[in-house]
């Protein structure tokens, strides 16, 4: 495990429709010690978010099915706090 995994508590939501792409970046941070939840589209995202608050949220910007700042501002009003995002 990476020395500096421990800078992050709690899990790191991934939402990104590039199943590709959103595989490698959970396998990346994976690899650093951190929890991660897939998701593969804003209501995925936002239903993850309601059972369990992420840490952080790495966001793809251009989710055909949802606008970046709506579902940030979504996430946010259900975790109840200012989550930090990643937006990709």
């Amino acid at each position: 495990m990476n020395a500096d995994a421990g800078l992050v508590s709690g899990s790191i939501l991934v939402v990104d429709d590039d199943a590709a792409l959103r595989r490698l970046i959970e396998l990346s941070l994976a690899d650093d010690g951190m929890t991660v939840e897939p998701a593969s589209n804003g209501a995925q995202a936002l239903a993850i978010a309601t059972r369990r608050t992420p840490a952080a949220v790495v966001l793809d910007y251009g989710l055909p099915d949802a606008d970046a700042a709506a579902l940030i501002d979504a996430i946010r009003a259900v975790c109840g706090r200012a989550v930090a995002v990643v937006l990709i």
